[in-house]
């Protein structure tokens, strides 16, 4: 547990001081490239490193905060243009169901509408900082006030629902997968806006 932890907290270092810096091509998991369909690419965001936001958490318990910074869409009506969205992610067991939750906030809505339901998907990583999926998140509460967290409750869906192994969320990862990331670790990374207001976008 103590080897665990110590692991744990060294990635969360590291994501720390990485800061925020553009994202990798779409093909691996960044937010440059496109995720497929969509409308015509006019937007753009910049990936922010994740945080860890709570210093001491029981085993089997992953929390932490991804964000992106510069987030603008210039199409058609949507004109959405904001300094920082951030998601904070949680998960943990509860007599052996995995359980999950996740709240958004903004910061500097600088366009001339608003988002009001939103979805996104981070990378998954084991431990070791090997790639091992995607994790998707819906939240049909945005916020309505500047630097004020959304509410969520925890869900706990069927094990093998959890992740995917693709950029688009049609194959899911095996129960079996999904239960050995929750026994050895694991935290997200790559924030990337995959739907807003239920409208898929690209993103130079």
């Amino acid at each position: 547990m103590l080897l665990s932890r110590i692991k744990l907290l060294s990635i969360v270092l590291v994501l720390a001081v990485a800061g925020c810096s553009a994202e990798d091509d779409d093909d691996n998991g960044g937010g440059g490239g496109g995720g497929g369909g969509g409308n015509t690419p006019s937007n753009s965001f910049v990936s922010c490193g994740g945080y860890d936001y709570i210093e001491d958490v029981p085993e089997r318990t992953y929390e932490g905060v991804l964000c992106i910074s510069d987030f603008l869409v210039e199409e058609g009506n949507a004109d959405l243009k904001y300094e920082k969205i951030e998601y904070k992610y949680y998960f943990s067991t509860f007599f052996g169901e995995g359980l999950h939750r996740g709240s958004i906030r903004w910061n500097g809505n600088l366009g001339g509408n608003e988002v009001n339901i939103i979805t996104i998907r981070a990378q998954v990583y084991d431990l070791n900082g090997d790639f091992t999926g995607y994790y998707y998140f819906y939240s049909p509460i945005f916020g309505d006030s500047e630097n004020e967290w959304s509410y969520d409750v925890s869900g706990s869906p069927a094990w093998d629902e959890f992740f995917t192994s693709d950029a688009d969320g049609n194959n899911y990862i095996s129960e079996q997968t999904t239960k050995d990331l929750f026994l050895s670790g694991f935290y997200l990374d790559n924030l990337y806006p995959y739907k807003i207001n239920d409208t898929k976008y690209d993103y130079e």
